[in-house]
């Protein structure tokens, strides 16, 4: 079946928005997020929209709906300060959808369902403006920027369209994202950590070889809570202090594997895993490929690359 998508290219077009968001440009209450690095998978319930920018220049936004129920997304991305568009692409539209992109402004509306859907561009302007609505509202805390997934403050939003080499190492430095499964046996380092998710949530293992070792570690979460707390051995489990947002832990052992399982609705976990007082960069391994964090500590996503164009 032929998807009559309706995609028009117009030098001189600029919607009354564009033009609106143009005139008045900070005065609108911009807030200023680093768009650099891929957010984690959302896997939320409710329609979501995210936003990066990758190493190429090249912008993504990439919108959700929850299972089994249909939305609209309708955005407004407009080139500030004589910048042009090039390059629009569309990920997934169906019949009905819109695009249209001028030189200075990208406008969408879809109906989105159960896949993923989204468009890519390129920008050559310092900077863009995005709005964008679900369902008729504008909705920011469903909206995630970059690497951290942050939100916006409110809409619209600039994201500036090129970040210096410092600030990009920065702002992935140290940031993974994870498939599920687990860390292969003979992958954890002896010793060392190993931390994977599935469907019963995340894993925390250590293990100490013949050798006595101290472990000590924080996890800290910026939203949601630590949930369904679980120590492996007995004696873990006085020696483990949790907070809705923190958790800490800090035991010896010898000759065995430790360690605790969670479960937890935020998008990112911050971990600061240590050994015999030591950052445990190099004796850490993450998910099914044994990752190595390059710094500690460092902070970890779940990643569904089946859901992701």
């Amino acid at each position: 079946m032929m998807i009559n998508l309706k995609t028009v290219i117009r030098s001189g077009l600029i919607s009354a928005f564009t033009l609106l968001l143009l005139i008045l440009g900070p005065g609108l209450g911009f807030t200023l997020l680093n768009p650099h690095g891929r957010p984690p998978d959302i896997l939320f319930d409710r329609p979501t929209c995210v936003i990066w920018l990758d190493n190429n220049n090249v912008w993504h936004i990439r919108w959700r709906a929850g299972k089994d129920h249909e939305h609209k997304i309708e955005g407004n991305c407009i080139a500030m300060e004589q910048g042009r568009f090039h390059n629009v692409l569309a990920v997934g539209l169906a019949l009905n959808d819109t695009l249209l992109a001028t030189a200075n402004s990208v406008n969408f509306s879809v109906v989105c369902r159960n896949k993923v859907g989204g468009i890519d561009f390129m920008v050559n302007g310092p900077t863009i403006a995005v709005s964008i609505k679900i369902d008729g509202q504008l909705r920011p805390d469903q909206i995630f920027v970059g690497g951290s997934a942050q939100h916006p403050a409110g809409m619209p939003f600039s994201l500036p369209n090129r970040f210096s080499a410092s600030e990009s190492s920065l702002s992935t430095m140290a940031r993974i994202e994870l498939k599920s499964g687990s860390v292969p046996r003979h992958a954890i380092p002896d010793p060392g950590y190993a931390l994977w998710w599935d469907k019963n949530g995340w894993h925390l293992r250590w293990r100490t070889g013949k050798q006595t070792h101290s472990f000590s570690g924080a996890l800290t979460i910026s939203e949601g809570s630590f949930d369904h707390l679980q120590t492996v051995k007995l004696a873990t489990a006085k020696k483990v202090r949790v907070k809705p947002r923190d958790l800490k832990f800090k035991t010896t052992s010898r000759g065995e594997i430790d360690g605790i399982n969670f479960s937890t609705s935020s998008l990112e976990i911050k971990l600061n895993l240590r050994i015999d007082g030591a950052g445990a960069q190099d004796k850490t391994s993450l998910g099914p490929k044994a990752v190595r964090p390059s710094a500690m500590p460092f902070y970890v996503y779940k990643l569904d690359s089946g859901n992701n164009p």
